[in-house]
């Protein structure tokens, strides 16, 4: 495999900041329209831990632990900026042991770690490489205790650093560049700690592929063509989910708004196949995938559409129609995370419409209609049943203010609607009324003046007498009564 090119070293530069703080109730809410990813992690058994960058630009943190029924507050760890809506990464390469990474409004990437006490170290920034404010940083563990970050740099070119090594200098993954602008996806490579499967959208709309070797962090970049009629969207996550089995599913959105999947099969060995449509599910361009393996041949898929709900599908040979989640709405494209507790139960998480995290414990097989709850809250009882309709109970502060949030909008712009186009038939009317006035008056105008009330007209023409009768109505050349129309003029608006 070629040689990758080494950058510049640049020294890791540390922040003197404090270490944990306590958050406000304002600066919990991611902020409203974000779409950005929440990072989740088990650290240990039991132990899960969440983090999310909020409305304010800091980085927050949330842990639940052993025979914890719901979330503790909210935490702010030092006092980094990012850009709204960012998306923060984590990963938990040893027990009790958590590394955290986000790009910071400065283009810089930088990383954080919780130690086993619960204190976290202050931030540092990894050296040798930039990305535009707000990109995903992807770490991946081959082995235990080692860590690998991936990013896509600014220049197209994708960057690569290690934690806890002398390696922690980014370097750019060969010197070709292949237009990288959007999420870097990885995953250790089956029964092969030293390699880890790299993937990315390039800038020309073709999936690529890199089998990354951690022993001397070299690679190739394979193109292994381009989903649907026009390839993926620029910034589209390629998700990788692997089976038990060593086969390897990629899920990523085309061009064309529909969701496509190709396979790398282990045994036998058969490199990854061409790219089939999971179904007929339109969603966002840059809309992410989110996979987890339930069973040991069965995939959950979730994925946030352009009606805002969180639709799901599963894959065990072939895949199960796209079925709209009740009770929870999302910005459309938003990330959904989440984390296994069990063979067939894992949690979900989501940032909604009413600006905050919510989640889930989802059971395979349960009501769609379940109701999300805020992290923090205490979770709301799931009694449905698999066969029930995609209706919510009511009970869920998610399902209310989001729906009332969407109703208001609807019938807001039902009226503008309607009112708009009472105001055009109006004008219409007018206008047409005004017309046939003036052609009227036209008229008038080009015929001989009409004479006093019972006097001859001094015309060429025959006299022109009243009747008898008196009745309004003109006898001789004339057969009609001629008046002059005078209307108010209409003024537009």
């Amino acid at each position: 495999m070629a040689r990758i090119t080494f950058l510049k070293f640049v020294s890791l530069v540390a922040f003197a900041l404090p270490t944990v703080s306590a958050s406000t109730a304002a600066s919990f809410l991611p902020g409203t329209a974000c779409s950005g990813q929440t990072a989740v992690v088990s650290r240990s058994s039991g132990n899960v831990d969440i983090f999310f960058s909020g409305s304010d630009g800091r980085v927050y943190t949330a842990s639940q632990g052993p025979g914890d029924t719901h979330f503790g507050a909210s935490n702010v760890i030092g006092n980094i900026q990012v850009a709204f809506c960012s998306s923060v990464s984590a990963i938990s390469a040893a027990t009790d042991k958590i590394d955290i990474f986000v790009t910071g409004a400065d283009s810089f990437v930088y990383t954080a770690s919780r130690t086993s006490d619960g204190s976290y170290s202050a931030w540092t920034q990894l050296a040798g490489g930039t990305a535009s404010p707000g990109t995903p940083i992807t770490p991946v563990s081959a082995s235990p205790g080692n860590v690998q970050v991936f990013w896509a740099g600014t220049n197209g070119y994708v960057y690569e650093a290690e934690l806890h090594s002398n390696n922690s200098t980014a370097i750019a993954l060969t010197s070709d560049s292949i237009g990288a602008g959007g999420q870097i996806t990885a995953i250790p490579r089956f029964n092969n700690p030293s390699t880890a499967d790299v993937f990315i959208c390039g800038g020309n709309a073709h999936v690529y592929h890199m089998l990354f070797e951690t022993s001397d962090r070299t690679g190739k970049w394979t193109d292994i063509s381009y989903p649907g009629s026009h390839g993926c969207g620029g910034g589209s996550p390629v998700t990788p989910i692997m089976l038990p089995n060593g086969d390897l599913h990629l899920f990523v959105t085309d061009q064309d708004n529909n969701i496509y999947t190709a396979v790398r099969t282990q045994s036998p060995a058969v490199d990854f196949s061409g790219w089939t449509k999971t179904g007929n599910l339109v969603v966002p361009t840059q809309a992410p995938v989110f996979g987890v393996v339930s069973k040991p041949n069965t995939i959950e898929l979730y994925v946030t559409a352009q009606d805002s709900l969180i639709y799901l599908s599963t894959w065990n040979g072939g895949f199960s129609p796209w079925t709209a989640l009740g009770n929870v709405y999302t910005m459309p494209a938003a990330s959904i995370s989440g984390i296994s507790t069990g063979d067939t139960t894992f949690q979900l998480f989501a940032t909604t419409l009413d600006k905050n995290v919510s989640t889930i414990n989802w059971n395979v097989g349960q009501s769609l209609s379940c109701d999300w709850w805020h992290v923090g809250a205490s979770p709301i009882a799931c009694t449905g049943k698999a066969s029930d309709p995609v209706v919510g109970s009511g009970n869920s502060s998610v399902s209310k203010s989001s729906a009332n949030g969407l109703s208001i909008g609807i019938g807001f712009i039902i009226g503008m609607i309607i009112g708009v186009g009472l105001t055009a038939a109006a004008v219409f009317f007018l206008r047409r009324r005004q017309k046939a006035q003036l052609e009227k008056k036209t008229s008038l105008d080009t015929l001989p003046s009409m004479p006093p009330w019972g006097q001859a007209a001094h015309t060429h023409h025959n006299p022109v007498e009243m009747d008898s009768k008196s009745d309004g109505q003109w006898k001789g050349d004339s057969t009609e009564h001629l008046s002059e129309v005078s209307g108010t003029p209409v003024h537009r608006r």
